[in-house]
């Protein structure tokens, strides 16, 4: 037995020496979707190992840390990342995620996040980060903003529905300080109430929240939630189940503010009451209907939801009763409903602080933090670094307020497999403007190759650095091509 223990063992770690950077890269972020931040550690700094001037292991390493909430640790890796490759809207992105973990760089973190989004703007994920940075300080209307323009985008984004949602409620976070010391960012157990890092204290892994839908309930998008999944997506269904529920006993709180005041009114004016009595029959027919709508979806009719609906039809239907018949009955009826929704959500209440489970306040909600900015970054092939470090002529295109230009150029390869290239003041000042650009050259071993990278370029020393995007290969047309196009005119 001994003996095939070994051999398994020499086996798994031969398979592991054939792996490259990038294979260690692809299983960290796998392990990352998959909430196992440890693992996802492991193999981020065994590809760093490899490969220490590559981008994607350092921000891997970044992001694995801070989902192990150690915030402080991750920020040289994520750091590191950015210097490598600075026009890789990834890395900024990972950045921008630490820095927000910690205390006294919020603005640091939304200069990153708005970076990250100018360098990729048809993609969600910065704009979702800049939408938690202003749900964290209690800015709603940006987070809204944000969130709104990350669906528009991407129509199924699951953390930007569940923290719209938290947006719409005027949700704020918790401050609880955890281990790390970063005070505005929630840490804790699940069952805390209202703290976002669960399962094993202060210094555990982070957990999101997932929700689809967006369907509107008084005024409130809490959508319903497709069940299922594993990893981040699993636990994330679980915590928008809570987040539901929750939101659900917020509405039939402020339904409950709203009968009774209008019972109150009716009590008071008496006869003369009829208008206050037509506003409640109205909310009497519409006000539950979402109730039991969004908790059936959520929850598949949850009863305790399904009673409060039904006291709360019974409550308007008395106090338009009372205030359109003068009915002594339905005066008794409507206050007796609303004392009996009061009494329901005492227990509840009571119940939840005695268990310690989320209850029916704000406080008990999460908010949704998936791991982002994993992607992976775009390599150059040997043949297309050695084009570009010894390509005769290069021609960067950009664009300014002319329109597309073209311009010579000098190229050469970074050691981290970043482009530097050598141009005019002209070039220079679009890019500030646009950093978005194209280089191509002519393969010199091959002369009827071509190579072209497009990607981001940022100012560096000397030279622009372009951050590879999208790497296309191809042939110029032959003689005959060129003479067979000439007839086809």
């Amino acid at each position: 037995m001994g003996s095939v223990g070994i051999a398994r063992n020499s086996s798994k770690s031969d398979e592991n020496a054939d792996k490259s950077s990038r294979d260690w890269c692809g299983e960290a972020a796998a392990r990352l979707h998959a909430e196992r931040p440890e693992d996802a550690l492991t193999a981020a700094r065994a590809a760093a190992g490899l490969d220490p001037a590559g981008e994607w292991p350092h921000r891997l390493t970044g992001l694995a840390l801070e989902r192990l909430g150690r915030d402080r640790d991750a920020l040289p890796p994520a750091r590191q990342a950015v210097r490598l490759a600075p026009g890789s809207w990834a890395a900024r992105l990972g950045l921008a995620t630490v820095l927000s973990h910690l205390p006294g760089h919020w603005d640091e973190a939304a200069g990153q996040a708005a970076l990250a989004r100018r360098y990729a703007p048809g993609h969600p994920d910065p704009l979702v980060l800049e939408g938690d940075l202003a749900l964290l300080r209690g800015a709603h209307g940006r987070a809204e903003a944000a969130y709104r323009a990350a669906l528009r985008l991407d129509p199924g984004h699951l953390q930007a529905h569940v923290n719209l949602g938290l947006a719409l409620l005027r949700w704020d976070p918790p401050h609880v300080t955890g281990s790390s010391g970063t005070g505005g960012a929630e840490k804790g157990g699940a069952g805390t109430g209202g703290v976002e890092r669960g399962g094993v204290g202060a210094a555990g892994p982070r957990t999101g929240g997932v929700e689809r839908g967006g369907a509107r309930a008084a005024g409130v998008e809490m959508g319903g939630v497709e069940g299922g999944g594993v990893g981040a997506a699993g636990a994330g269904v679980r915590v928008a189940r809570r987040n539901v529920g929750v939101a659900l006993w917020i509405l039939v709180g402020r339904t409950w503010s709203v009968l009774a005041a209008l019972t109150a009114v009716a009590l008071v004016a008496g006869p003369r009451a009829a208008p206050v009595a037509m506003a409640a029959g109205v909310l009497a027919a519409v006000a539950p209907y979402p109730l039991l709508r969004a908790s059936c979806r959520a929850h598949r009719g949850c009863p305790w939801h399904t009673a409060a609906a039904v006291l709360l039809v019974l409550a308007a239907a008395g106090c338009a009763a009372g205030g359109a018949l003068g009915a002594a009955w339905a005066w008794w009826a409507g206050p007796g409903a609303l004392a009996a929704v009061a009494a329901l959500l005492a227990l509840l209440s009571a119940r939840a602080w005695w268990r310690g489970a989320p209850g029916p306040w704000r406080s008990s909600l999460l908010r949704c933090d998936l791991p982002a900015g994993t992607d992976p970054s775009v390599p150059l092939h040997p043949r297309v670094r050695r084009a570009f470090a010894y390509a005769r002529t290069a021609v960067l295109s950009f664009g300014d307020a002319l329109g597309p230009r073209m311009v010579g150029a000098a190229t050469s390869v970074g050691p981290s497999g970043d482009l530097r290239v050598v141009v005019g003041d002209e070039a220079w000042e679009a890019v500030e403007a646009d950093p978005r650009v194209a280089v191509f050259a002519a393969d010199p071993d091959r002369g009827r190759r071509w190579v072209e990278v497009r990607g981001i370029a940022v100012a560096g020393p000397g030279a622009l650095r372009v951050t590879p995007e999208q790497v296309l290969v191809g042939e110029f047309p032959g003689r005959h091509q060129r003479l067979q196009r000439g007839t086809r005119r």
